[in-house]
């Protein structure tokens, strides 16, 4: 060779593992080396795939993951008009919308008339409105009634629109959302809360408590024989506020249910069929989490 020519050395290594060449400086070119690089990421990727699929993905672990990803976007369309953005329970906008379909609380959900979704409401009027998203096909905590109207008018903080005291939803507090309608309305939104649990999830941390799957797993163990398919009746006084709320199985005589906030949440169940998990306490249930029966 002549004078000033470069001489390249390549070392063949590890064959078969993407990372073919071992290049020193003055070597291969750095597009090789990036080519290279990116095979690699590749491949680990798809053997993750595949340890994930072998795993099997309808392992109760692996449906909570699903679910926590799809908590993480929301979208949906429904009958409304005008606008409205909001952070967190910051709102502001003119709007009234009533939702049909879409993808919230994880799942996408039918709340057209006539389905046991349909309560759900979206109004804003600027600084004051009220907001209601019924989820009866499962108790994972995203079903929520926020607002600051009371009796025809604005009570609290104009803009901030916090949950009722019968709600436990915490995903709200990180929701970013906006609505725009004209006759049809298009919901998007994001919360980048939920993006957190998502990640923290795979650790088995679940800061919304809302892993389903795990929940009834745990509930097996630490209540044995207290899961309860029945048909949910309701009873109210003259003011229209729930009285008794009982669950009537199949097979046997009603269940009378502890009218705490997970209990009282029951009421927008009536006369549909559920299946429930919690304690029993003094022939009265306390409900631990619950979902619509198919």
């Amino acid at each position: 060779m002549g004078e000033g020519t470069e001489v390249t050395k390549v070392t063949k290594v590890t064959q078969g593992t993407g990372m073919d060449f071992l290049c020193e400086p003055g070597g291969v070119d750095s597009k090789l080396r990036v080519a290279m690089f990116t095979k690699s990421l590749i491949r680990i990727a798809l053997l993750v795939c595949v340890a994930a699929l072998s795993a099997g993905c309808a392992t109760p672990y692996m449906i909570d993951r699903g679910r926590d990803a799809a908590d993480i976007f929301a979208a949906g369309i429904g009958l409304g008009v005008g606008l409205k953005g909001r952070v967190g329970p910051v709102q502001a906008g003119f709007l009234f919308d009533v939702p049909f379909v879409g993808l919230r609380g994880g799942e996408i959900v039918d709340m057209t008339p006539g389905s046991c979704m349909a309560q759900s409401i979206d109004v804003c009027l600027l600084f004051a409105g009220t907001e209601d998203f019924v989820d009866c096909s499962a108790d994972r905590g995203k079903q929520f009634r926020a607002g600051n109207i009371e009796n025809g008018g604005c009570a609290g903080i104009p803009f901030l629109m916090m949950l009722d005291e019968t709600t436990r939803a915490p995903y709200y507090y990180t929701h970013i959302e906006f609505v725009i309608g004209c006759m049809g309305s298009m919901r998007l939104g994001f919360n980048p809360g939920e993006l957190l649990d998502f990640i923290l999830g795979w650790t088995t941390i679940d800061i919304f408590r809302d892993d389903l799957e795990a929940k009834k797993r745990r509930l097996k163990v630490d209540h044995p024989g207290t899961k309860v398919h029945g048909k949910v009746h309701v009873e109210r006084d003259a003011t229209g506020k729930v009285k008794r709320l009982t669950l009537t199985p199949n097979d046997g005589r009603a269940v009378e249910v502890i009218l705490d906030a997970k209990g009282s949440a029951l009421e927008r169940m009536a006369g549909k069929r559920v299946v429930v998990f919690g304690a029993l306490e003094s022939g009265s249930l306390r409900v631990e989490s619950w979902f619509m029966r198919q």
